[in-house]
């Protein structure tokens, strides 16, 4: 990851400007605030949006965003495959309450013409 984009003031944040920042993960643990320096390469003063590029970091801190990353993709992978079998349980329920609706509707349908003939016999 080279480069980011933010929302910000536009008549504050200047072309080419360095500000100092903080990435903070709030699970805690080793990797929890990794402190960065970045470029400012882009000023969008239409829809105030800020785009800058971090300063050259030393490996402490790339090791640091790094695991942030991953763990912020694990997390991401997780929550998409608890999704992804929800959706799968829920199209088995849907056609499981179809089946037994039909099956239902047919017994139904035999009941009603064995009626119909024990009551015409």
């Amino acid at each position: 990851m080279g480069d980011f984009q933010l929302w910000g003031d536009k008549s504050t944040v200047k072309h080419g400007g360095i500000f100092n920042g903080s990435i903070v993960w709030p699970d805690g643990g080793w990797h929890s605030t990794i402190d960065f320096k970045a470029r400012v390469v882009r000023v969008e003063p239409v829809y105030e949006l800020v785009g800058v590029a971090f300063e050259p970091m030393d490996g402490k801190q790339i090791d640091q965003l790094l695991g942030m990353l991953t763990t912020v993709e694990g997390k991401w992978r997780c929550e998409r495959e608890r999704d992804d079998r929800a959706v799968t349980r829920r199209r088995f329920i849907r056609r499981l309450v179809i089946g037994l609706s039909v099956i239902r509707l047919a017994g139904a349908a035999g009941d009603a013409v064995w009626i119909l003939t024990v009551g015409t016999v």
